[in-house]
């Protein structure tokens, strides 16, 4: 028998709030599913840049991945903010979202700059591979707050958290048609889909589909296959380094990278290639990486 899928529900709000956060602290807030995975930027902001420089140019991705799962399972376990300072000495914080008892995911703020110096390490390895102090200047960038000042944005941090999931700006649904129609999507992830083959897929009725999927999600069938592309894409765009618009379209079903583009830029407020070069740094002015 088929499993009942979770789905996460963020309503708009929460996109909201975490852009003015961002605003206020010149900070990284996100929220990650049960998984993991990003679903939701401030700002719609990717790393720093020198956490992209650390994960795409000197390949500590894993590295840095790591880190924040380990910290996802002290959180989870305790049920309480996790701080912790990461192996790149910047400051970040975990904190697991619950409602009504269900874990909805990981909120976190990050890439924080204390008053440590930059990795000496780190900048040693930067300057040996590609000659130049890029990875240092970009480590002194970055804001930098005291202990004071950073026990005051946590303080705010927690409770405008726990504000989003008592108000179930954030909930979680189980749903077996939807679980269905996911899958459908991922078998015919590489061209477009219609209502009525999806419902000839379902067994189910247009409108029975476009109720459920307004109730649970508050989006219209259209709006909630292009959310599942253009996660999808985001993915790829952050796994796959060196990856262009159009492979990245096209292996979400759009044959036409500047539809995609355009789609993508409507409801991401940015550009495919906007997003990858917030992913993946590019060469500075002196052209040396």
């Amino acid at each position: 028998m088929m499993s009942e899928v979770k789905l996460t529900i963020i309503n708009e709000k929460v996109q909201e709030i975490f852009d003015h956060f961002c605003h206020s602290f010149q900070i990284r807030v996100l929220f990650q599913d049960l998984e993991g995975n990003i679903l939701i930027e401030g700002l719609r902001a990717h790393d720093s840049t020198y956490c992209s420089l650390l994960r795409k140019k000197l390949g500590l991705e894993r590295v840095c991945l790591a880190c924040d799962r380990e910290n996802r399972e002290k959180t989870l376990k305790s049920g309480k903010l996790v701080t912790y300072t990461c192996h790149s000495g910047l400051m970040e914080a975990v904190y697991p979202l619950f409602s009504g008892g269900r874990h909805l995911g990981y909120a976190m703020v990050g890439q924080i700059r204390t008053d440590r110096t930059a990795e000496p390490a780190y900048n040693a390895l930067w300057r040996e591979k590609f000659g130049n102090d890029q990875l240092e200047k970009a480590f002194y960038q970055l804001p930098v707050y005291s202990k004071k000042q950073i026990d005051h944005i946590l303080g705010l941090f927690v409770p405008l958290m726990d504000y989003i999931a008592e108000h179930e700006f954030i909930t979680s649904q189980r749903h077996r048609l939807v679980e269905k129609l996911l899958e459908y999507l991922q078998y015919r992830s590489y061209s477009a889909i219609t209502i009525g083959e999806a419902a000839d897929y379902l067994g189910k009725s247009p409108s029975t589909i476009t109720h459920t999927l307004r109730e649970l999600t508050g989006k219209s069938f259209k709006e909630f296959c292009i959310e599942y592309r253009l996660r999808q894409a985001e993915k790829l765009m952050r796994q796959c380094p060196g990856i262009t618009v159009k492979e990245a379209a096209d292996a979400c079903g759009y044959t036409d990278p500047f539809y995609f583009s355009r789609i993508f830029s409507k409801y991401r407020g940015i550009t495919p290639s906007g997003f990858l070069r917030g992913v993946d740094v590019k060469e500075d002015d002196s052209g040396t990486i």
